[in-house]
C-alpha cells in the first residue's frame, strides 16, 4: 500500500451485515479508508488540509447502477449551536462558518469556542462532482431527514430530496444545492441573507458513480480545508473558493505526494569522490525542486569527499513543502578481519594538537604501515612500523584541514632460532 503525505491512517470496512439504521441488503462492497496530511511547517492551505481517500471493491455477483454516496458532516464549528452552512458547487464543496463573529457569544452553557479567531471549515470532493447538497437541524423538524425509518428514505436523502420525494427549492424553483450564494453578498440565497436563526446543522454532500460491475474498484477523494483568518459576520466565500482552487490544483498537478530519496548507506574510496544525487519519488517530474545540503551546495547532485551524514531538504517552490533524507558515507572495509582489526586502533587526541597518538597493541602478530591522507586523497605521511605498539606522529607541520589515517594491515609469523 502506498504512503501518501508526512501522516497517514488506515482503516478497512466492509458491509456484509445487517444493516440496523437503514434496513437496506448489503452491497458487499470492501472499503479501505486513509486518512493523510502533510507537513510542510509554513501554515499554507497545504498544512491546514486533512485529505481522506476511500477505495472500494465491489465483491458481489452484481452491478450495481444509480449509486449514489454521499458524506455526512456534522461540522460542530467550536460552539456547534451558532453555525451557519453553504454549499460551493463550483468547487465542488460544502461549507460551514460561525453566524457572527464570535464563536459561541451569549455563553451557550460553556461549550468549547473559537472565540474571536473562528475559521472556516469546508469539504471538497477531489476526483467527483458534487451532485446534491442538502441539510437538516440536529433537534429540529426539517422534512428532509427528520425521521430516517426505510432503505427508500435514505435513498431518497442521497439523491437531494425531502422524505415525500419533493425536491429542495428557493423561491418556488427547485434546487439540487441548498445555500450556493455568497454570504457576503446579501442579493444571494445564503442563510446569512436570510438571516437564519443559527444552530446545529447536519449536511449531506453527494456524489454520484457510474455503474459498479463485480470486482470493479472505485475510488472518492477528499479535501478538509481549514480556513483562517476571514472576517465575519457574512464572510466572502472568494477567498475560500482560492484556496479550495489551490489545493485542488496541487491534487491534480500531483504536487502534494511526493519523497526525497538519497538511498541507501554509501562506501567512499580515498581519493575518489562520491556522487549523492536527492532523487524525486512520486510527484510531479516537472515540479520546481530546490535543494538545500548539509555542504551548504544547492544542486540536486554533489560529490561526496569525506565519511559522514551528508543531509539534503527539498522544497517544491510551488506548495512550499519540503522532505528530508540522511545517507551516512563512510570507508569500506574489504574483509570482516581488516574490519575486526581496525576496530582495535586507538588514535588520540581528536582534534589533533601538533602529535597524534596511535596505539596499535592490540594488533598482535601484525606490521601495520599508517598513512596520513589529505580530503582529496593524497598521501601528506608515511609511517612505516613494525611491531612498535605506541606511535607518535608529529603533524605540527601540516595545515590545518581534514586529514584521515589509512592503515594498511599485514599479518606475520615471528619465530624463534635456537643456535
Amino acid at each position: 500500500m502506498a504512503v501518501y503525505g508526512d501522516m497517514q491512517l488506515v482503516w478497512l470496512m466492509n458491509d456484509d451485515k445487517v444493516h440496523t439504521q437503514s434496513q437496506g441488503n448489503p452491497l458487499d462492497f470492501d472499503i479501505t479508508g486513509i486518512l493523510y496530511a502533510n507537513h510542510c511547517g509554513n501554515e499554507s492551505v497545504v498544512d491546514n488540509t486533512v485529505f481522506m481517500r476511500l477505495n472500494g471493491t465491489n465483491q458481489s455477483a452484481d452491478a450495481i447502477d444509480s449509486f449514489h454516496l454521499a458524506m455526512w458532516t456534522d461540522f460542530d464549528l467550536g460552539c456547534h449551536l451558532d453555525d451557519y452552512i453553504g454549499s460551493l458547487p463550483a468547487r465542488n464543496s460544502f461549507y460551514a462558518y460561525n453566524e457572527n463573529a464570535i464563536d459561541g457569544q451569549g455563553g451557550y452553557g460553556g461549550v468549547p469556542s473559537f472565540g474571536s479567531n473562528v475559521p472556516i471549515q469546508t469539504v471538497t470532493y477531489l476526483n467527483q462532482n458534487l451532485k446534491y447538497f442538502i441539510y437538516y437541524e440536529n433537534g429540529g423538524t426539517s422534512p428532509a431527514m427528520s425521521s430516517l425509518v426505510t432503505s427508500a428514505d435514505y435513498y431518497k436523502i442521497l439523491t437531494g430530496k425531502k422524505l415525500d420525494g419533493m425536491p429542495f427549492t428557493h423561491n418556488g424553483t427547485p434546487v439540487d444545492f441548498v445555500y450556493p450564494g455568497n454570504p457576503s453578498n446579501s442579493s444571494e440565497w445564503s442563510m446569512a441573507s436570510e438571516v437564519t436563526i443559527p444552530g446545529d446543522f447536519r449536511t449531506l454532500g453527494t456524489v454520484e458513480l457510474p455503474t459498479i460491475n463485480p470486482n470493479d474498484n472505485f475510488s472518492i477523494e477528499l479535501a478538509y480545508i481549514t480556513h483562517n483568518n476571514v472576517p465575519l459576520p457574512a464572510p466572502s466565500i472568494i477567498p475560500i473558493g482560492n484556496q479550495i482552487a489551490n489545493i485542488q490544483n496541487y491534487y491534480d498537478s500531483d504536487e502534494l505526494n511526493w519523497d526525497v530519496y538519497l538511498g541507501g548507506n554509501q562506501k567512499l574510496t580515498i581519493g575518489q569522490p562520491l556522487s549523492l544525487t536527492a532523487n524525486i519519488e512520486g510527484g510531479n517530474n516537472n515540479a520546481n525542486y530546490t535543494y538545500s545540503w548539509s555542504t551548504g551546495e544547492t544542486t540536486s547532485t554533489i560529490n561526496a569527499t569525506a565519511p559522514t551524514l551528508y543531509n539534503v531538504t527539498v522544497t517544491n517552490m510551488l506548495t512550499g513543502c519540503s522532505k528530508t533524507d540522511v545517507v551516512q558515507v563512510k570507508f569500506p572495509t574489504s574483509t570482516a578481519e581488516k574490519a575486526t582489526a581496525i576496530d582495535e586502533i586507538a588514535v588520540f587526541p581528536n582534534p589533533v594538537q601538533g602529535f597524534i597518538q596511535i596505539d596499535i597493541s592490540k594488533l598482535d602478530n601484525q606490521n601495520v604501515n599508517i598513512q596520513l591522507v589529505d580530503i582529496i586523497g593524497r598521501t601528506v605521511k608515511t609511517i612505516p612500523n613494525e611491531y612498535s605498539d605506541f606511535i607518535r606522529l608529529d603533524v605540527s607541520n601540516v595545515s590545518v584541514g581534514v586529514y584521515f589515517l589509512s592503515f594498511s594491515i599485514r599479518s606475520t609469523v615471528k619465530k624463534s632460532i635456537k643456535p
